[in-house]
């Protein structure tokens, strides 16, 4: 990621952060622009068919302000506005009732359907950048790394994760962080080796993110890495479920 691109969605997430207490005309018009525009989410669950479930968030004069939805699945189809309040994105479905609300940047925002409970990431397009340069450190090395080891990861090690209910063991030192964005707060480190019971995985830009909780806290683990921005590196391998 860009120094320019990281100190951008650092703006964006203290001012969505801060925006509920004492916010101007002129502050609205500059979160409504920032957080205008399509948003996806990439993993299937969220999808109607093949292509990402796609959330455009317009602007205009009404409040809420519009929006609309192409290849959504379920509750996210219902999606018809969208507000800013109490520093969070709220998405809200044609009767008025609230969806789902986010916080985040300009790149990603998470959050939770408000119906199900169930986590929710959506990306711009590009995501923050991460994905295309993991694609590119895996077009130069030729493989993803097994954690922190010299050898490429075994092809099973790059399967999906478990998307409900699952066991996952960690294959290097990985950073456990509040939220399933690479510049969110660490909550702690979990050691190689470690197996880790997780409640939901999701597919997001730049790959998968489990969460999983640790003590009363719950936490994000993201399945690739760029070690020292040059290798690209699997942080964890899905466990197979034993036999009765």
């Amino acid at each position: 990621m860009t120094r320019a691109r990281h100190l951008l969605g650092a703006f964006a997430t203290a001012a969505l952060a801060n925006f509920g207490a004492a916010a101007t005309a002129q502050d609205d018009t500059r979160f409504v622009d920032a957080f205008s525009g399509p948003w996806f989410a990439f993993d299937v669950a969220a999808r109607a068919g093949e292509d990402p479930c796609r959330i455009d968030l317009d602007q205009g004069d009404d409040a809420p302000l519009p929006a609309r939805t192409s290849g959504c699945a379920e509750t996210l189809a219902g999606v018809s506005g969208w507000r800013i309040e109490g520093g969070m994105i709220h998405l809200i479905g044609g009767g008025g009732d609230e969806l789902a609300s986010l916080g985040g940047n300009q790149f990603r925002m998470t959050g939770e359907v408000s119906q199900a409970g169930t986590s929710l990431i959506l990306d711009r397009a590009e995501g923050d950048g991460t994905g295309a340069d993991l694609a590119r450190a895996v077009r130069r090395h030729g493989c993803y790394f097994s954690g922190f080891a010299s050898d490429c990861a075994a092809p099973e090690a790059l399967a999906a994760p478990p998307r409900g209910r699952g066991r996952i063991t960690a294959l290097a030192d990985v950073n456990v962080r509040v939220q399933p964005r690479r510049e969110a707060e660490i909550l702690g480190v979990v050691e190689r080796g470690s197996s880790i019971a997780t409640e939901s995985c999701l597919q997001t830009a730049d790959g998968y993110w489990c969460r999983a909780s640790f003590g009363d806290a719950p936490g994000w683990i993201a399945k690739s890495a760029l070690r020292q921005d040059e290798w690209p590196v699997v942080t964890f391998v899905a466990e197979t479920p034993s036999g009765d």
